[in-house]
């Protein structure tokens, strides 16, 4: 009866364990899928983004400054 009692407590422990892990690894696929989509919608609002206007090329730069 000891062994049996012993085999069978390892196969509900196993079991349990493997319940967790695959739970845990459902929950990390989830955030991954939604910090991906934070991440594309950053990109996003930042390359809509031209809060100082065009930026102007170097040689636009130096001629501005000669002109003054």
């Amino acid at each position: 009866m000891g062994d049996h009692f012993f085999f069978d407590t390892c196969i509900v422990f196993f079991l349990i364990l493997e319940y967790y892990m695959e739970k845990e690894q459902k929950e990390l696929k989830s955030m991954s899928k939604k910090k991906k989509e934070e991440e594309r919608a950053w990109k996003a609002r930042k390359e809509n983004q031209k809060p100082h206007g065009k930026v102007k090329a170097f040689a636009e730069l130096v001629e501005g400054t000669e002109k003054t």
